[in-house]
């Protein structure tokens, strides 16, 4: 039976992030940008933000590009930067993590939920459930990891286990992102209802929307309405997927545009939030703040990349999924305010709040781990977290060579 919308429901206003604190978000993620933007970061291994202090933390393994040196100590917008040394770059940790979960999957060793880099870029951290950590003291096993990794490795207890995938209502022409999207022949056929994310420009000029591939892997090719049951896309060849970055582009009937929708899931024309102009993109850092907005629960702001602790590393997390492993970033919740997350928020949008009142775009939603209430949702379903990982932006955008559609 089709779960049933509760229409009744209300949902209180997400945490909000003032213009100074937004403002300050911005000037620390600058620098971060400016940073990944060198001709050679092949030495870049993570950055850290904390924005209350305008600081920024950047790691690289020697030699650090010149301009990447010149911005140590304060900044011309009163950002100070430190840059500390690291022994791997953040492309060794993730090709370190592709070696572990390839021998995971060949059953040489147990498969972890989540591999990153240790602080300082010093090794492999792999997280792990209690039960498979508990077996994996075995030091002769933590030298098999490093063996493979080819760096050292440590253990770390996880949740009960990885990230789990998560299979706006009434929208129409032009299309927002974080719009609901569904199958139109019903709940009968598996993944049947996610979300969209952003609305991306093709090098011709035509309006495209983001999701989760994964959102359609019983039926990769089938068509999707929007929440009010309208026709979104009518599938075919205007539904295209990438497994590898877990996306899928769609080809809607009619134009898309620059917004986002934000506040509950059933947020109206009069909600504050209702629609979010999208304003531009940017890469991810430990320490930063972003909000989701998945059309089944709705808008969650106030999560914190760092899980709590802000500490120089790599944000880039590495987990099973994709086309063997997926890489992406997480960020978890505020305690206590239940979950951020739920089935059906796959393929919607991550992004941040500006001070000049639109968003910035970081991520794509994947999936969610560490069990929460579910809260006030569209449909009920069983699959709600505290933690969400989501896909980068820019990852996104190169692979399809599209640009984020934006608004002034």
């Amino acid at each position: 039976m089709e779960p049933q919308p509760d229409r009744t429901s209300t949902v209180a206003f997400p945490r909000e992030t003032s213009p100074a604190e937004a403002e300050r978000q911005e000037l620390v993620d600058a620098v971060v940008d400016a940073v990944l933007r060198v001709p050679d970061t092949s030495g870049f291994a993570g950055s850290a933000v904390d924005s209350d202090a305008l600081h920024v933390t950047l790691l690289w393994t020697a030699p650090v590009p010149d301009f990447v040196e010149s911005l140590a100590g304060v900044t011309e917008t009163g950002v100070t930067v430190t840059i500390l040394p690291a022994d791997y770059s953040e492309r060794e940790v993730l090709a370190a993590a592709e070696r572990v979960f390839a021998a995971a999957r060949a059953g040489d060793v147990p498969v972890p939920n989540v591999a990153a880099g240790s602080t300082f870029s010093r090794g492999l951290t792999l997280e792990m459930t209690p039960t498979d950590i508990a077996k994996s003291r075995d030091l002769e096993l933590v030298a098999k990891y490093s063996k493979i990794a080819g760096m050292p490795v440590d253990l770390v207890e996880g949740d009960t286990g990885p990230p789990q995938p998560l299979a706006r209502q009434d929208d129409s022409d032009p299309w927002y992102g974080g719009g609901m999207i569904v199958d139109p022949n019903g709940h009968n056929q598996g993944n049947q209802f996610c979300s969209n994310a952003f609305a991306v420009v093709t090098s011709s000029g035509y309006g495209r929307l983001l999701s989760a591939a994964h959102c359609a892997n019983a039926h990769p090719d089938r068509a999707w309405d929007d929440g009010a049951r309208d026709t979104l896309t009518t599938g075919g060849t205007n539904v295209d997927r990438s497994g590898d970055y877990d996306s899928m582009l769609i080809d809607p009937v009619g134009g898309t545009d620059g917004w986002v929708h934000g506040g509950p899931w059933n947020a109206g024309s009069g909600h504050s939030r209702y629609h979010l102009k999208v304003g531009g993109k940017s890469s991810t850092s430990i320490g930063d703040n972003v909000c989701t907005s998945g059309a089944n629960s709705g808008e969650h702001c106030g999560n914190d990349t760092d899980d709590g602790n802000i500490s120089p590393a790599s944000a880039l997390r590495t987990w099973g999924g994709c086309n063997g492993t997926c890489t992406g970033y997480r960020a978890i919740g505020p305690a206590g305010e239940g979950a951020i997350v739920v089935g059906g928020d796959s393929g919607g949008p991550v992004y941040s709040n500006r001070s000049d009142g639109r968003v910035t775009a970081r991520g794509v939603i994947y999936g969610g781990d560490i069990d929460a209430n579910c809260g006030d949702v569209r449909w009920a379903v069983g699959n709600c977290f505290r933690r969400v990982y989501f896909i980068p932006i820019l990852d996104v955008l190169n692979r399809w060579n599209v640009s984020l559609e934006t608004t002034d």
